[in-house]
């Protein structure tokens, strides 16, 4: 456990960085990495490792969230864990200050809840840490694994009676397989979990289950009967008869949830796809509150959803990938005369990347990329992160690309993309709205492996969340790592330049 509570540097250093700028009458590109950020002799990066591991141990970062004081707790992934015969993971945690400083001897807890891989995080109202992930379940199958931490790290036993609990969509005496889940936490502090659960033999469904403060199931929520005048949660699809697979739930207004992930149109064609849950967690009935979209044109399309998150006016920004491309597209919930959102339909001021045919739908420009997370700013403008394969880019590098390391064909950089409120990439932000990332490396120089897969916004700086290799020319140790760019448009926007 940690045995000092974090310093909030996050004014200091954002003031520091307002001096530096009216000093030096200058700004930094918006796609730089700030040079303040970051600790341990890794310029502009936080390079997160468990304290004494060896070289040869991987840590890879899954998500992270701000605290209340401008810092960040990061959850990430450690091998060791008890579960499936020694051959799961164990929970890591990093407490990093707002500067990206952060003390191996004090700023870290690793905990093994049985779990075979952690999906998700997020932080409550009281500063409790909640991570998802799966854990074994009956019959060989998994289940959703909740664990919560207070604050400081230390189990909270008020959650489940020890801190951690499994939960699944069985219901009366049928067994479903749980997994790849992701949460969101309420304004009563409830923790809702939506991911896949399948009953063998059939089609994939989403699954959404709430639960009490407590850890234990809240009975009021979903369509499925627990036999006993309850509902254990939601079990559904996008469309029809398809397989449906949940990805994310956002909040909108008046306590309704947009539920997004995919669904599957065929064995060649899987589309974005996303439904309104009500409150009680009941969906509309007939496909009613839901929308299925084709992001490519091409009739064999692979559309695979990411991340979510409320573009303001409820609106929802959805990112993913494309056959070999970002993408993204944007939706809007509207009500009906009673005032319940029921309707679901694409953003006509979304223009993305204008395609003939198919509009109001944003592909990039850049092959070999994958996006994993996706964020708004103040100004309305997405932020994507991901990856570029370079093995998988034909042709030069673009004009202006940064330097990357020297190594073999198979180097991956981190990518971010800026897309301008109408969903088309924003020219100021490096090269035709793209950037590519490789970290600081222990021995020098860039990272040969580098990943990137959850932005966040410090004000006006977007901090960036990844896996990177502690390796110039391959692919050994893993850390996870964070930045954060350059100060953006929304300081001193009136250009000191």
């Amino acid at each position: 456990m940690r045995s000092h509570p974090v310093t909030s540097l996050f004014l200091g250093a954002l003031l520091a960085a307002a001096g530096s700028l009216v000093a030096g009458h200058a700004v930094a590109a918006d796609h730089d990495v700030d040079a303040s950020f970051g600790a341990q002799g890794y310029p502009g990066w936080a390079r997160l490792f468990e304290p004494g591991e060896a070289a040869s141990q991987d840590q890879h970062g899954v998500a992270f969230a701000r605290t209340a004081d401008g810092g960040f707790v990061v959850v990430a992934s450690l091998p060791g864990g008890g579960a499936n015969n020694g051959t799961g993971v164990r929970i890591g945690l990093f407490w990093v200050d707002a500067d990206g400083s952060w003390s191996t001897a004090n700023d870290f807890v690793s905990k093994d809840a049985w779990f075979t891989s952690i999906t998700d995080m997020a932080i409550d109202s009281q500063g409790r840490i909640v991570v998802l992930g799966e854990t074994p379940g009956p019959g060989g199958l998994n289940d959703f694994a909740v664990a919560r931490f207070l604050p400081d790290g230390s189990d909270d036993i008020s959650f489940a009676g020890d801190g951690a609990t499994a939960i699944g969509m069985d219901s009366l005496g049928s067994s479903f397989d749980d997994e790849l889940g992701t949460l969101l936490i309420d304004r009563d502090d409830r923790i809702l979990i939506a991911g896949n659960s399948t009953y063998p033999g059939q089609l994939t469904q989403f699954g959404v289950v709430r639960l009490n403060q407590n850890g234990t199931r809240d009975s009021s929520f979903g369509n499925i009967d627990d036999g006993q005048g309850g509902r254990r949660g939601t079990l559904g699809r996008f469309i029809g008869a398809q397989a449906a697979y949940g990805v994310r739930l956002v909040p909108i207004s008046d306590d309704y949830m947009v539920l997004v992930g995919n669904t599957q149109e065929s064995g060649s064609a899987v589309n974005f796809a996303a439904t309104v849950l009500r409150p009680d967690g009941v969906y509309w009935a007939d496909d009613e509150g839901s929308i299925s979209v084709a992001v490519s044109a091409d009739p064999i399309h692979m559309d695979f959803v990411k991340d979510a998150t409320w573009a303001g006016s409820d609106r929802v920004l959805i990112a993913g990938t494309s056959g070999d491309r970002c993408a993204a597209i944007r939706i809007l919930a509207t009500t009906n005369q009673l005032g319940e959102y029921v309707h679901l339909t694409l953003d006509d001021d979304f223009v993305g990347s204008a395609q003939v045919g198919n509009p109001n739908r944003y592909i990039g420009t850049t092959s070999g990329t994958s996006c994993a997370g996706v964020t708004v700013d103040s100004q309305g403008r997405a932020i994507l992160v991901g990856l570029e394969g370079i093995a998988n880019r034909p042709g030069p590098l673009a004009a202006g690309h940064p330097k990357r390391p020297v190594g073999s064909g198979n180097l991956v950089s981190g990518l971010a993309t800026r897309l301008l409120p109408n969903g088309s990439p924003d020219p100021t932000f490096g090269v035709g709205g793209d950037w590519w990332y490789n970290a600081s490396t222990g021995g020098g120089g860039q990272s040969h492996n580098t990943a990137l897969k959850q932005v966040v916004m410090a004000g006006d700086q977007p901090v960036l969340l990844g896996t990177s290799a502690d390796d110039p020319t391959g692919t050994d140790d893993m850390d996870a790592v964070l930045t954060r760019l350059g100060l953006g448009a929304g300081v001193f926007s009136d250009g000191f330049e």
